[in-house]
């Protein structure tokens, strides 16, 4: 059996439902009471301000346990371009808020360091856990609009600070905006629907905590503007978005431009294992809510992921169908990119001529780099560094969860 074979039938055993039903019975087993529910917190965050006053309510509505722990913010190995994720999380945690009715400020701005040590030095004091998320929330809005701070700060701040971290990278994860419930990890409001879901699975009548059926403020989008799509082969949420954006797309009646990139790590910047675990696993619950295959995994990086971006160069307009069938290949079929036969398969899946693809694939090796280069260019220009992102004019989002966004911006431009 080849090496790449045992690989993906080992990624599929890790990702399986029967695992998982083994890890929430394991925790089963060792809860012996009532169901908590932890709270992970990072004061100059955002999404955490929003998942705060989310975790309040559900806690309520809930009627579980609660815990909250308050971090620093991830190590750089987990957060390698943070200031570009600091400053498009005010926009994106701004729309959320919108959209969910949560509070945040109006005109936020990012928080001096200074500012942030004693917001988080006040979070840091002991107080109940219902009291310190409203305690958090309130703190937050005013760090976030650069109003005043005001309380007493805990003892030995830097240690509680990192003591907390040591403990959040033990239980596998590493920044804030999380909630932890019996094995799984769930972020932000994004995910909050998936943690209710598991919670009334499991016998609780839990109240939607917000109103999921809200749908985003539409923004403007300029008569004419094409769909840029930002996508990685080796990214599992840039599969989970590739069909619904060309059904978007097509559905408009829009132009498609389709932007392939590397994928981070062969751009210089770090994935680490514990994040690309939770990625991974977190794709895998997105893929059933859309009933996207997903599972058997055959790992592209590198050479594969060199050879798919070689065939989209002699695609042309074949291109979306490469994407559908490569993402598909790769990440629900463990089909291996870097050998002839599995770049041929999926090339005459996708409508190209096989042996065209493996020509392409073993051709001159920089004849794809200017292309991704200047992607990658346009993508940090915007503000991002992540895949999927997505551009029509002046209108910026970034993961396959704001599809929907640009779904209502289009529906009300053509109102």
């Amino acid at each position: 059996m080849a090496g790449g074979t045992v690989k993906s039938l080992f990624a599929q055993a890790l990702l399986s439902d029967a695992l998982r039903d083994i890890v929430r019975a394991w925790h089963r087993l060792k809860r012996g009471g009532r169901r908590t529910l932890w709270y992970a917190h990072q004061v100059d965050d955002p999404y955490s301000l929003l998942t705060a006053q989310a975790v309040r309510r559900l806690a309520q509505a809930a009627d579980v346990d609660l815990r909250v722990t308050v971090l620093p913010a991830p190590e750089e190995a987990f957060n390698p371009d943070r200031q570009r994720l600091r400053t498009w999380a005010l926009l994106d945690a701004s729309r959320l808020a919108r959209q969910y009715g949560l509070r945040f400020p109006e005109r936020p701005s990012l928080p001096s360091q200074e500012a942030v040590a004693v917001a988080a030095g006040i979070a840091l004091t002991d107080r109940p856990p219902g009291e310190q998320l409203g305690m958090l929330a309130e703190m937050g809005e005013a760090l976030f609009s650069g109003g005043p701070i005001h309380g007493v700060a805990a003892d030995d701040a830097d240690a509680l600070l990192a003591r907390n971290a040591a403990e959040l990278r033990k239980a596998r994860h590493y920044q804030g905006g999380m909630i932890f419930y019996e094995g799984e990890w769930f972020w932000s409001v994004d995910r909050l629907p998936l943690l209710e879901a598991r919670l009334r699975e499991e016998g609780l009548s839990v109240p939607d905590t917000l109103d999921w059926s809200a749908t985003p403020l539409p923004e403007p989008i300029v008569d004419g503007a094409e769909l840029e799509f930002f996508f990685s082969f080796r990214s599992p949420y840039s599969y989970l978005a590739v069909d619904r954006t060309i059904a978007l797309a097509a559905r408009h009646g829009i132009a498609l431009r389709i932007r392939p990139v590397l994928p981070m790590v062969m751009r210089g910047l770090s994935v680490p294992l514990d994040k690309r675990m939770y990625l991974v696993r977190d794709a895998r619950r997105l893929a059933q809510v859309l009933e996207i295959p997903f599972g058997r995994i055959a790992d592209p990086l590198g050479v594969g992921v060199e050879r798919c971006l070689a065939v989209s160069m002699i695609a042309g307009e074949r291109l979306p169908q490469w994407l559908s069938h490569a993402g598909r290949g790769i990440w629900s079929q463990g089909i291996d990119v870097a050998t002839d036969a599995g770049l041929a398969a999926l090339a005459a899946r996708a409508g190209l001529d096989p042996a065209a693809a493996i020509a392409a694939a073993n051709g001159p090796e920089d004849a794809w780099r200017a292309m991704v280069a200047e992607n990658r260019e346009a993508l940090l220009e915007m503000g991002l560094w992540g895949v999927p992102s997505f551009r029509m004019g002046d209108l910026i989002a970034w993961g396959q969860d704001r599809l929907d966004l640009l779904e209502v911006s289009l529906a009300a431009r053509s109102a």
